[in-house]
């Protein structure tokens, strides 16, 4: 009967520093909220051609470009922004930004291809003021809508194109 006892007392502690350690560690990723919208599953082939005309027209170029057969890596340059309000002195001076494109295989196809969950992510760095070093922050309002609107017409896109 102690021991019974002694589990459901130690039951909820073992419980929480289990959810503790799986919501920890990031891996090094900054702490600084970017960009990321989820683009579903997808086919690579679709999601190839709808990411050359949405890129195209928006203007974004293609920097690096990585296929395995698990993964999926596409990075765009990056684009100058407008560097946020701020002090001339303190504040940031220039801004950039980037999209990244990431897919991960979770299903094969009977012909072969296979499906991927496919993340597209926003970076969005400035340099300037105290600090002359490119380093993260957060997209202001003016970069959070370029990147959704290219989300937006990707994710368009892909549905057209499966439907073709």
């Amino acid at each position: 009967m102690k021991r019974l006892q002694r589990f459901f007392i130690w039951l909820p502690c073992v419980l929480l520093l289990a959810g503790c350690a799986s919501a920890g560690g990031s891996g090094g990723a900054s702490s600084i909220d970017g960009f990321q919208r989820d683009l579903g599953r997808l086919l690579v082939p679709t999601l190839a051609e709808a990411r050359m005309k949405v890129w195209a027209k928006h203007n974004w170029h293609l920097r690096r470009e990585q296929s395995e057969t698990q993964n999926l890596y596409w990075e765009s340059e990056w684009r100058a922004f407008n560097a946020p309000e701020g002090s001339a002195v303190t504040g940031p001076s220039e801004a950039r930004g980037r999209i990244i494109i990431r897919g991960r295989r979770v299903a094969g196809e009977l012909d072969g291809g296979a499906q991927f969950r496919v993340t597209m992510y926003g970076e969005y760095e400035v340099r300037g003021g105290t600090i002359d070093q490119w380093r993260p922050s957060s997209p202001s309002e003016d970069v959070e809508r370029v990147f959704n609107t290219v989300a937006g017409d990707l994710s368009l896109e892909v549905r057209t194109g499966i439907r073709r």
